[in-house]
């Protein structure tokens, strides 16, 4: 089952894996370029770090619910639990 679980993961991270990377790119240039423009890089940074941090917790949630599924959580909760999600994912966005 670890391996599985382990599967599950990387298959999560290879769908969103190039925003990943174009998040850590754009956080390392705004923050190596801060000297020259430090008021855009500060926005800059503060929102590809917030898209990372989206891009990571979305991929957590997702392998959380699968393994909620397969222990056999009812619909209804997960109901809740998405509509929650999608709040504040698009609040984020």
């Amino acid at each position: 089952m670890a391996s599985g679980g382990f599967l599950q993961m990387i298959g999560s991270f290879l769908g969103v894996f190039p925003l990943a990377i174009a998040m850590i790119v754009g956080l390392a240039l705004a923050v190596t370029r801060h000297g020259k423009h430090p008021r855009v890089s500060l926005f800059a940074a503060i929102g590809f770090a917030i898209g990372l941090l989206m891009v990571v917790a979305s991929v957590a949630f997702n392998l959380w619910i699968q393994r909620s599924a397969n222990d056999g959580s009812s619909m209804a909760s997960f109901g809740t639990l998405m509509t929650g999600y999608n709040v504040v994912h698009t609040l984020l966005s």
